[in-house]
């Protein structure tokens, strides 16, 4: 049942009015009020699980990018780039991925899509939607029910737990990750999604789902994958509304019109429901009509088509007269090949991606090997020398070396203007956008033996060669594969060696001062 605001406060009213005139007797007028005011807040609630009041969930706008790319413009505070342009994002984005509980695909070539790739439409639908567990093969909403408390709906790192963690969770509309296997600048592969899952992230609020299953983990990776293309997509368009004039369209329609008001011939049909894919005889249409209409009833989009002077949430009946065609396919197809193919070539080049064979150096397992003294040794004089751990790590290695770096998620807006991170009144405004208050990110103790990408040798050997996407961890680009080893067994060995050496020992060569 959809949700009708007036028809739930019209049955709740209707509820709390019979059962308040038989108490009148013993209530003043005053007292009356205040009780049926107080109980219709609770019967509120109640009627919203048993006559489905309850609005469905809506993925959030992302505000923050709005405001960054308005103060990118040159705007003042308090301005913003014009509604239609707002409009036209988050009509193409809802468009072409659906809603939470009706998810879509942006299939510009039909199932035939390379994008398809990506994505089991059998694993969104069991990752999407709202938590269902009827039966192993009908249960749903894994998302939701393991996810969204921290991630959020949406993919933001905004959930309802966010604010109090430390780190905050992953945004993952960046598309940035940061513990993988491939190199910096590239997506992480399914293989790496599924492995942090089964391991979570040690020191941090990132759980370990090894008592999923392997296809329920599957899902939520490609889910993951999901809201991160979505994600791209929507802040990419929006980049691109700041380079047009106040009367230009991503769509050339008229002022008057919004994309969502096309038919979907018009609108090329891009946006695929998940569910007419796995179930062939459903309706496309009815499906997108299913999802817009989702869409419409949303507060957010309630004020938007209050703001663009409409009262209907149905496609409104447009003639050709009122647009041209073919300037919107050309619209509709420069944005799916400017935007779109760009983020899809990125993750789908991930899929033929396999992490270099390296061989592990006996050393590095054998704690007993003739070796392993020499190359500790090595791996000292590099963490001090040639790959300068010691700047961010300190010279003891506790982390205390430079404290005052932020990552990549919080620079996004915080250089915009080249805000203080210490004045909050400067911060507040990107706060409200949607910001989590700016954390400095605070390199790792290695004192403690507890590395968040994974304890393994190979997981150390890829943290320094690669870096740590997003953080001021740098790859280590000329270091030898050797090299990189003699580091690992030097980082393995800090838990347990003197936490200082004598003063007698032997500085490394080209040792570096901590700045």
């Amino acid at each position: 049942m959809g949700y009708d605001e007036k028809n739930c406060l019209r049955k709740g009213d209707i509820l709390l009015r019979t059962r308040a005139n038989t108490r009148s007797r013993w209530w003043g007028s005053g007292g009356l009020d205040l009780w049926i005011s107080v109980k219709r807040m609770a019967i509120l609630v109640l009627l919203g699980g048993f006559v489905g009041c309850t609005p469905p969930p809506q993925f959030r706008e992302n505000a923050l990018e709005w405001h960054k790319q308005a103060r990118t413009a040159g705007l003042k505070p308090g301005e913003s780039l014009p509604d239609h342009h707002r409009h036209d994002v988050n009509d193409v984005v809802s468009d072409w991925f659906g809603t939470p509980d009706q998810p879509s695909v942006p299939l510009v070539e039909g199932t035939e899509d390379p994008l398809m790739q990506l994505f089991s439409p059998e694993g969104l639908i069991r990752a999407a939607g709202p938590v269902v567990s009827r039966d192993e093969k009908s249960s749903s909403g894994l998302y939701r029910r393991h996810c969204s408390h921290c991630h959020g709906v949406t993919g933001d790192g905004r959930g309802p737990t966010a604010t109090f963690l430390s780190p905050y969770p992953r945004d993952f509309r960046l598309g940035k990750f940061k513990f993988k296997s491939s190199p910096t600048g590239t997506p992480p592969t399914k293989a790496d999604l599924k492995l942090l899952l089964q391991n979570g992230v040690p020191g941090t609020s990132m759980p370990s789902f090894r008592l999923l299953k392997d296809e329920e983990l599957d899902a939520l990776v490609d889910y993951v994958i999901y809201l991160s293309v979505r994600g791209m997509l929507e802040r990419f368009l929006i980049a691109a509304t700041r380079d047009l004039d106040e009367d230009e369209r991503l769509v050339n329609l008229p002022k008057e019109m919004r994309y969502r008001d096309l038919p979907a011939k018009a609108r090329m049909e891009i946006g695929v429901p998940v569910r007419s894919i796995v179930e062939p005889s459903r309706s496309v249409e009815s499906d997108q009509s299913v999802t817009r209409s989702e869409a419409a009833e949303s507060p957010d989009s309630k004020i938007e088509s209050d703001e663009a002077g409409a009262e209907s949430t149905e496609p409104l009946e447009q003639t050709t007269s009122t647009y041209d065609p073919e300037t919107v396919e050309e619209d509709v197809t420069f944005m799916a090949e400017e935007y779109l193919l760009p983020i899809s070539e990125k993750w789908l080049g991930i899929l033929e991606f396999e992490a270099k064979e390296v061989d592990v150096p006996a050393w590095v397992t054998d704690r007993t090997h003739v070796e392993r003294a020499s190359q500790l040794e090595i791996g000292h004089q590099l963490y001090f020398g040639t790959a300068n751990c010691v700047q961010c790590h300190g010279e003891t290695g506790v982390g205390d070396g430079q404290t005052n770096n932020f990552d990549d998620w919080t620079n996004d807006w915080l250089k915009v203007e080249g805000i203080n991170p210490a004045d909050p009144e400067a911060w507040a405004e990107y706060v409200n956008a949607g910001a989590h208050p700016p954390k400095p990110i605070l390199p790792r103790n290695l004192r403690l033996g507890v590395y968040r990408g994974g304890d393994r040798p190979i997981d150390l050997f890829r943290r320094i060669q690669y870096g740590i996407e997003g953080t001021p961890m740098p790859a280590s680009l000329t270091l030898t594969d050797e090299q990189v080893w003699a580091l690992v067994v030097y980082v393995q060995e800090m838990p347990f060696e003197p936490i200082s050496r004598p003063a007698t020992a032997k500085k490394s060569e080209n040792q570096r001062p901590v700045r």
